[in-house]
């Protein structure tokens, strides 16, 4: 590939992506081993859309914030765009770039919403809240209900130490456009009162529901992982964090063919040349046992997250409590990545998206995100992270056998893994 064609590249990612400057030493040497080793590649790089000067000048209208009055802590919410060193109204950059989101339906805003029943285990949970608030933020909703708190030691999917969600949150939506419009937005549901799970809002950046996480959701993490998270760490440059999702879903084919292919650890941790792995999963998964092997033959540490005993509660909660607390010592090993794959999964992706410490993420960019997952997953996600995309060749659904997904999983080739697709920023979210 001529030299040329590299520092255009380099160029290109200089000039439109100032967020991308603190990892900036890591992502050109990526580029460079990418450009070198792949030409296919070096196309996408060179397709990735970042953002334009006419989309963030389109951008800057007056500031709307939000704030909610139930919550510990309380943050501006206007992002500021180090390309004109203005402050962009979220609700407006939303809305210029994103066209499904600009149109508005008939059905005025309510004043409330409310997440009838949880549904799932906390991952789920966590998706439910984030999706009430993104409705909340773009319609200006005032109130907004949850359900009562799972206290069940009995079910599986309590939130004891893990959510601490109040029944009721008061939101005051400050300005008098409420959130850019008195009309329900089209890519939003039209009613306002269901679990919140499948039925959102659709075509949301990546980091607008982060920002809503981190000032919303974060500050009531239940007392097992915020002890956690509290915990002194020292950041580690070389460490990568990987989530495989074992326990649940091989129950669900659907949800194992779209599980990440195991060479595309491989090829992460090959072209980032990681030197020690943290693996967070439950159970024996798919990809384990692989990822283990490649890792001894190449002297690479692998690590997982500590384990508790379930002590301090009586025996016959001793099984509950132990998994309880690997839980929360799990999520919050996801939380606390610099460096961090996700699987698919709610749990990895919350995780994601309440994180104050990731810098790199990836994914498997075709896996149904949006259609299966029901996740707001997508390209553009928040200043200061790199979301890499790697694409892979999937049997046809229609044709493939249900259970073959193992086999698929273990058997792809990392020759054939293609990208990563670099996502940052202001990047254009489609196709999913």
């Amino acid at each position: 590939m001529p030299s040329i064609i590299v520092a255009a590249i380099v160029s290109t990612l200089f000039e439109n992506a100032a967020s991308f400057h603190a990892q900036v030493s890591r992502q050109v040497l990526q580029l460079v081993m990418f450009v070198n080793s792949s030409a296919e590649t070096a196309s996408e790089l060179q397709s990735t859309e970042l953002p334009t000067t006419t989309q963030v000048s389109a951008a800057l209208t007056s500031t709307t914030r939000w704030t909610s009055t139930t919550a510990t802590t309380t943050t501006a919410t206007t992002a500021t765009t180090a390309t004109t060193g203005h402050e962009v109204t979220e609700h407006r950059w939303l809305e210029n770039t994103f066209p499904a989101k600009a149109a508005r339906s008939k059905i005025p805003c309510p004043t409330e919403a409310s997440v009838t029943a949880w549904n799932g285990r906390l991952g789920n949970h966590l998706q439910q809240v984030m999706n009430v608030l993104a409705f909340a933020q773009l319609c200006g909703v005032e109130s907004l209900q949850f359900p009562a708190h799972q206290n069940n030691t009995h079910h599986y999917s309590h939130q004891i130490g893990l959510l601490e969600m109040p029944r009721q949150m008061q939101l005051s939506p400050e300005g008098g456009d409420r959130g850019g419009g008195a009309m329900v937005p089209k890519g939003c549901p039209h009613h306002w009162h269901h679990p919140w799970f499948g039925n959102r809002c659709r075509g949301v950046p990546m980091w607008f529901y982060r920002r809503l996480s981190l000032e919303h959701v974060r500050p009531y993490l239940g007392e097992y992982i915020s002890s956690c998270l509290s915990r002194p760490e020292d950041p580690e440059e070389n460490l990568l964090t990987i989530h495989i999702r074992g326990d649940d879903v091989q129950k669900y084919p659907e949800y194992m063919w779209a599980q990440p292919p195991c060479s595309m650890y491989e090829k992460i941790i090959l072209d980032n040349n990681f030197t020690e792995i943290l693996l967070v999963q439950k159970g024996n998964t798919t990809c384990s046992e692989p990822l283990l092997a490649f890792a001894k033959s190449r002297g690479i540490r692998v690590r997982s997250p500590q384990e508790h005993d379930g002590s301090g509660v009586p025996p016959h909660l001793a099984l509950w409590m132990r998994a309880t607390k690997n839980m929360a010592e799990d999520f919050c090993m996801l939380m606390r990545a610099r460096h961090l794959v996700l699987s698919f999964s709610t749990f990895a992706l919350s995780a994601a998206l309440l994180s104050t410490t990731v810098r790199t993420l990836y994914r498997r960019r075709e896996a149904p995100w949006d259609s299966l997952l029901y996740s707001p997953a997508n390209c553009n996600v928040w200043q200061g992270v790199t979301l890499f995309d790697y694409g892979f060749k999937v049997p046809d659904p229609r044709s493939r056998q249900r259970n073959a997904s193992e086999q698929w999983l273990k058997g792809y080739a990392l020759s054939d893994v293609a990208g990563p697709k670099v996502c940052g920023y202001g990047s254009k979210m489609d196709p999913l």
